[in-house]
């Protein structure tokens, strides 16, 4: 069965975060629901999650999802926005751990240091941008593109 993919409303002040590839996969598939970060931010709710172009985390994330008997696929969406998360909170790992580790794909994808809970993931049709580091404006960064 197909999904059936809807337009991204890209208002104002929509904010995105760029994962490898393969992470957003399974975001979107409902694997993962934690996003390992170094740095934390004060953005809660809506967030355009944004596939990298990198594979850096391809062996990575191929070895996680065969443990877990995962099967992925062998190409990903990449250099695009895919879809919307709700950011929940952002947790310390030992603390996140605590409060979702009883799940073992919560322990399988955590890793930390700090752990963003992402919840209610919603693919759209897919966005070409480059993206960014840290949390950046999606409008500013179409509008860039354009010019």
């Amino acid at each position: 069965m197909e999904d059936k993919l809807e337009s991204l409303t890209v208002s104002d002040d929509l904010k995105a975060l760029t994962i490898h590839r393969p992470w957003v996969w399974a975001i979107f598939e409902g694997f993962k629901r934690v996003e390992n970060r170094s740095w934390t931010t004060t953005h809660r709710g809506l967030l355009a999650i944004h596939a990298s172009r990198s594979s850096a985390s391809d062996e990575q994330a191929a070895t996680t999802f065969q443990s877990l008997k995962i099967k992925y696929p062998k190409h990903f969406l990449s250099r695009a926005i895919v879809g919307t998360v709700e950011l929940l909170e952002i947790l310390p790992l030992n603390e996140y751990l605590e409060k979702y580790g009883d799940d073992p794909m919560n322990r399988a994808f955590a890793v930390g240091p700090y752990c963003w809970v992402l919840t209610s993931p919603v693919k759209c049709l897919p966005i070409s941008c480059p993206g960014n580091f840290q949390i950046w404006n999606v409008k500013k960064m179409l509008s860039n593109q354009k010019n």
